[in-house]
């Protein structure tokens, strides 16, 4: 069974599958289908953030032992200390990801974090995951959208297609995916408890 966080991410990130659905409607205009894109895109990365902010939570739910008050004491402050960081946590790149789930769970995903499907290592994985932010930064704040391999159209141009933000979901769900199970192993390994994910 899947962390409540994965749970949420999955129902979050059916509606920017969604959003990219609609915006293949071959009755839209190029500018719609775009605006319809550049929502699915935003909709993808606000459900990894929220997972990632949400599974920190749900490890110190986890970790939870109300029979040992000593530990409770330490747990609650330590749970307080790491939702100030939460409450920072807005730029849910790799770098500030990791970051943030080593530092509050002691799980490092890094390992994890690779895309054998799509043929990209740890590194391409990491590089690919930031570069869905610089694109989606662009066009939240503005700027002109970066160009990358996949996101430009045969004449260069830097624009979002169906495909790009297909591909920008299926990566949020895959290391979603894989977070979840790392960290369901690092809770049992390392709590030696039973735990109601997978």
């Amino acid at each position: 069974m899947p962390s409540p966080a994965r749970t949420k991410f999955i129902d979050a990130i059916s509606s920017a599958e969604l959003l990219c659905l609609k915006g293949r409607a071959t009755l839209f205009s190029r500018k719609q289908r775009q605006v319809q894109y550049h929502a699915s895109l935003a909709a993808s990365v606000a459900a990894w953030e929220a997972y990632i902010e949400s599974v920190v939570r749900g490890f110190f739910d986890e970790i939870s032992d109300p029979l040992q008050p000593r530990f409770i004491a330490l747990h609650q402050i330590t749970a307080s200390r790491a939702e100030v960081d939460l409450k920072r946590f807005n730029t849910p790149n790799a770098k500030n990801s990791r970051e943030l789930l080593y530092n509050w769970t002691g799980f490092d995903p890094i390992n994890d974090w690779n895309w054998p499907a799509r043929k990209l290592g740890g590194p391409a994985t990491r590089d690919r995951l930031d570069e869905i932010l610089q694109v989606r930064h662009s066009f939240a704040h503005g700027y002109p959208m970066r160009r990358y391999s996949w996101n430009c159209d045969a004449k260069g141009i830097p624009n979002l297609t169906a495909p790009a933000v297909s591909m920008a979901i299926a990566l949020f769900t895959h290391l979603v995916k894989v977070t979840d199970q790392g960290i369901c192993k690092h809770i049992k390994n390392t709590y030696s408890g039973s735990i109601a994910w997978y």
